[in-house]
């Protein structure tokens, strides 16, 4: 055990030591305030930040800020319910036995939710970059880790709550194409495409946004307008290291959902974009889905098609060109690449599928990629441009 390990069973059996002395009863009520108020709570930060941030200084701690606002109306809602469960224990008459089972549960249901603290905390905490010195702590820890083992992915319930991607779910026609290859990403090719594959972070209407990209050009990465709209304090973290690194918004296009950003000192070997990719291509979806690691899905790309669209505002209603595949895209995929068998990028995944038989995406075609990247590289080094209002 890790000193984590030891942090949380002292916080478990404290919250079980409180937990016995007020009874199920009253820990039931608790309860039920903590998740009432924690409703209460992210809806009352969302609507005090949906404005954005005035600076990247409070773009980048109003998360933090934010959470402290949710606790403590969070905190306010277990304690009102907290006296109402106390009030409605004293009325109820006991047997002795009746009572000692009372505490016990109490224990138990106070015991229990220690853990799920503990197990969503860490899975909170290890994608936030101010917390990265705890990252070894949580993978280490073996409380973690067993929790991790016997409790769902707490990746959509991270998403849901913090907006990590706010990615749209895209209906654009039918996905005729055969299941993908399962084989294919543990290509090597395909293994080597993925260093060139970025996590994309920042902070927009009070909400940390993570999503992915890639390197198209030295020092220039491309990825989703809706990732980065409303931000001034983009980061991208490279696959396989611990760098943090500066990024500036040099492209922005609202209506084809694609930027690009600039960062200096990247060192990182471009991706070979294809121009043209056959129907019925496999491909491999790499990027950070749902806040977690590095991930590689296997895919098979269909077409390209002209769509009737809106842009990521949901302003308009304009044709638009997109690309087609099947696979699973989930929140944080979103400016990540498709890439083929040789680690050639296919396109760049910006939606999922929705009301489809079968799981798929669709994606910026590689032309407008490229078009973006055009205008990209002519900005000069001391200009960026606005990257809109944030995306809810």
């Amino acid at each position: 055990m890790n000193t984590l390990d030891l942090l949380i069973l002292a916080i478990v059996l404290a919250l079980a030591a409180i937990g016995y002395v007020q009874g199920f009863i009253v820990g039931a009520a608790s309860l039920f305030g903590l998740v009432l108020g924690g409703l209460v709570g992210t809806r009352v930060v969302r609507i005090m930040l949906e404005k954005g941030a005035s600076s990247p200084t409070a773009a980048q701690w109003a998360p933090v800020i934010g959470l402290g606002v949710g606790l403590a109306i969070t905190l306010v809602g277990a304690m009102a319910m907290q006296d109402i469960g106390a009030r409605l224990r004293s009325r109820v008459e006991h047997p002795e036995r009746s009572l000692v089972l009372d505490h016990l549960l109490g224990a138990l249901l106070m015991a229990a939710v220690g853990l799920l603290i503990a197990w969503f905390a860490a899975a909170a905490a290890i994608g936030v970059p101010q917390l990265r010195e705890l990252r070894p702590q949580i993978i280490e820890s073996r409380l973690v880790s067993r929790l991790n083992a016997v409790l769902p992915d707490a990746g959509p319930m991270l998403g849901a709550i913090a907006a990590y991607d706010p990615f749209p779910k895209f209906d654009g026609g039918a996905i005729d194409t055969p299941a993908p290859d399962a084989k294919l990403p543990n290509d090597p090719e395909v293994r080597a495409a993925s260093r060139a594959v970025v996590r994309v972070v920042g902070s927009a209407c009070g909400y940390r946004v993570t999503g992915s990209g890639w390197v198209a050009a030295d020092g220039y990465i491309v990825t989703n307008a809706h990732v980065v709209a409303g931000q001034s304090d983009t980061h991208v973290e490279p696959t396989g290291t611990d760098r943090s690194l500066r990024a500036d918004v040099v492209s922005f296009d609202s209506r084809n959902d694609v930027a690009v950003l600039r960062v200096n000192d990247l060192g990182i070997t471009p991706l070979r974009a294809l121009a043209a990719p056959a129907e019925g291509t496999a491909g491999v979806i790499l990027g950070y889905p749902e806040n977690r690691g590095f991930t590689s899905t296997a895919a098979r790309f269909s077409d390209e098609r002209t769509v009737r669209a809106q842009d990521i505002y949901s302003r308009g209603d304009f044709e638009r060109d997109v690309t087609s595949f099947r696979g699973l895209v989930r929140h944080g995929n979103s400016g990540g690449p498709v890439v083929d068998g040789d680690g050639h990028v296919i396109t760049t995944v910006f939606a999922a599928t929705v009301g489809e038989k079968v799981e798929g995406g669709y994606g910026v075609p590689n032309t407008l990629a490229a078009a973006a990247l055009k205008g990209a590289v002519e900005v000069p080094s001391d200009r960026v441009v606005s990257t809109g209002s944030c995306v809810s």
